[in-house]
């Protein structure tokens, strides 16, 4: 592709992220739209085929075969648009439970229509099951979380029990219990109904994941412990040389990726507790890892890049260049775009085709930490200045600023179902709701 090519297609790429970005509510319905519209015509051309192949094969029984098959047509169609309307009217978001339910529904009717058919009539139907198969991947996921409420919250409570800086906090599958790593070398559960510690373990330095029903911890001298995330028992460990893991990101029950202070990206295999393999690319630590996609990986780095990788081929696709800071944090808005934070305290929006930052937002006035997103491409973000800010990246605004605290800076924070925000504070954790 030639540089004028390369250019007018940015451009197009460009104009058309910054028109959907104005208006994402008319987007998701020109989506939702289309969507209905894809399955009404495959769900037609399935009837149309199974009339086709009746009449083909049974003419001999056509005028037996009419009404019964008129029938049981008008059932599926009847039921087929039962359920889409029921389970697709009005989503905001086509989950993976819901995509099963809509399969298992569908299956369910032709099943039994076919099953009604060949009693009746005593023809075999086999050929027929084949002739529909809903596919979940053709559907485009939208997925839209519900906006947190942070109005006029207030410190209602807080979980003491560190000794020392907590620089990490997350939510479990239990939707009471929160984990949080410090740097008192200890990772802790707690239960926020009794605001309480529920159990504390001893790692070194640790970075960890929730995944399923285990806590993963990284020690920063390398290796890796694995615990029961309800009893905090110790299940299994990988021990290795002096690495300093700086990052950790959980694929599966097999494979865990690490980033390196210096510059390096490990993969890991937890069956055959070794390294895969290494991919090196970045100059400095490497502060946040995280999957664009099902394909590739985004890694940011104390070096100011941010690298997009195949992580199949274990090859660079594209360097994003434009912080003038170390890069801290990544999170994704979705397949194409995602965000970073910068130490400067600027966030910068990005597109996976655009080299260039497609927006920069300036509020911070120091280090950016965390960064959650939200639907309508809204952000909450957190700051060594003490604040946590709601910024609508439409417009580019900061829409409101909650000064948490004036003497320490805020290094993670999670916002709950139940309109609570839990922030860390120095060594607690401050309940605001």
């Amino acid at each position: 592709m030639s540089l004028l090519d390369r250019e007018t297609s940015s451009t197009h790429i460009l104009n058309e992220l910054l028109d959907i970005r104005k208006n994402p509510e008319q987007y998701v319905r020109d989506v939702y739209l289309d969507i209905t519209a894809k399955i009404n015509l495959h769900r037609e051309m399935f009837i149309n085929q199974m009339i086709t192949k009746i009449n083909e094969y049974y003419l001999h029984i056509y005028e037996q075969l009419e009404n019964g098959r008129a029938l049981s047509l008008d059932k599926i169609k009847f039921g087929m648009e039962n359920c889409f309307s029921t389970l697709l009217c009005h989503q905001h978001s086509l989950s993976d439970s819901t995509l099963l339910e809509i399969n298992k529904i569908i299956r369910d009717i032709v099943e039994s229509e076919i099953k009604l058919l060949n009693c009746n009539f005593r023809i075999d139907m086999g050929f027929l099951r084949a002739q529909f198969v809903f596919r979940s991947n053709e559907l485009l996921k939208i997925q839209l979380l519900n906006l947190p409420k942070i109005d006029k919250i207030k410190p209602i409570g807080t979980l003491k029990g560190h000794c020392d800086q907590i620089y990490q906090l997350s939510k479990t599958p239990f939707e009471d219990y929160i984990i949080t790593a410090s740097r008192d070398n200890s990772v802790k559960l707690w239960d926020l109904k009794t605001k309480k510690c529920k159990w504390s373990i001893k790692v070194i330095k640790p970075i960890f994941q929730v995944f399923e029903d285990e806590v993963i911890c990284a020690e920063e001298q390398g290796g890796f412990k694995f615990y029961d995330l309800f009893t905090g028992q110790f299940k299994s460990c990988i021990v290795t040389m002096n690495l300093g893991i700086s990052c950790i990101l959980v694929l599966n029950e097999n494979i865990i990726l690490t980033g390196l202070k210096y510059g390096e990206i490990m993969v890991w295999s937890r069956k055959k507790t070794k390294i895969l393999d290494v991919i090196p690319g970045h100059l400095m630590s490497v502060t946040s890892l995280k999957m664009l996609n099902k394909n590739e990986l985004l890694s940011c780095s104390c070096d100011m890049n941010i690298k997009l990788w195949n992580l199949k081929d274990k090859v660079l696709v594209r360097s994003f260049e434009g912080h003038k800071n170390w890069v801290t944090c990544i999170e994704i808005f979705n397949e194409n775009e995602f965000l970073s934070g910068c130490k400067d305290g600027s966030i910068k929006i990005w597109h996976r085709s655009i080299e260039s930052c497609v927006n920069t937002l300036h509020a911070h006035t120091k280090i950016v930490n965390s960064i959650q997103v939200f639907e309508n491409y809204q952000i909450f973000s957190c700051s060594d200045d003490g604040t946590i800010k709601h910024w609508d990246t439409v417009n580019s605004v900061c829409l409101r600023s909650v000064q948490i605290s004036s003497d320490f800076g805020i290094f993670d924070f999670a916002l709950l179902s139940n309109d609570s925000v839990l922030v860390t504070e120095n060594n607690q954790v401050k309940i605001w709701k």
